[in-house]
């Protein structure tokens, strides 16, 4: 009987070892694609819409003693951004503004995270920033605003990491109000293309 025990349980435990970890893992399909890489000059891929300096990978940055603004280059769908900044000012935030624009006319779905690491090694995760434009004419931005309370000393590293995009495409020409997948041409990464921004706003 305790043979038989020990058999079931063994391959009740050979079962689990197969089922996914409970804690989330980055989803293979959309992380494992390529980092994102400027093909040519950064002012190409900065973003238009970004005050401050553009930097070699494209990102836009301006910060102040009492504001940052982070913009990340903007990309196609199928590569990952991962982009980061190290401060230069210390920052009392009382609000984190997140920003995510996409093409016009284009149908798709993407999110990007932003990680606050202090100096000493402590990383403060921010709720994740996802939009599904199921609809080409749906609005293009997203933004929202979280109501904080925050000192990062100089050289806290903020990082913004977006996954591939799930690209659904532009619609058909023959198609006036687009609404399902069915109603959208061959797909085209180039046709989806995003932009993210943090904003730190304090004193």
């Amino acid at each position: 009987m305790k043979i038989k025990s020990l058999a079931l349980f063994t391959v009740v435990l050979s079962i689990f070892a197969f089922i996914p970890s409970a804690y989330a893992q980055p989803s293979p399909q959309l992380w494992s694609w390529p980092l994102c890489v400027i093909p040519g000059a950064p002012v190409n891929n900065a973003e238009t819409f970004a005050l401050g300096n553009i930097r070699a990978d494209g990102a836009t940055i301006d910060e102040g003693n009492d504001f940052l603004e982070f913009s990340t280059a903007v990309f196609p769908a199928l590569c990952v951004l991962d982009q980061s900044y190290t401060t230069l000012f210390a920052h009392n935030v009382q609000a984190i503004g997140l920003q995510m624009g996409s093409s016009a006319d284009v149908a798709e779905e993407w999110a990007f995270w932003v990680d606050i690491t202090l100096p000493g090694g402590k990383t403060i995760r921010l709720p994740k920033l996802q939009y599904d434009k199921h609809g080409a004419n749906q609005r293009g931005n997203l933004n929202e605003r979280l109501n904080v309370n925050l000192v990062l000393p100089v050289g806290t590293v903020i990082r913004i990491r977006r996954p591939a995009v799930v690209c659904l495409g532009k619609p058909n020409p023959s198609v006036v109000n687009p609404d399902t997948p069915g109603d959208y041409g061959p797909y085209n990464q180039f046709n989806c293309i995003t932009g993210q921004a943090v904003t730190l706003v304090g004193q």
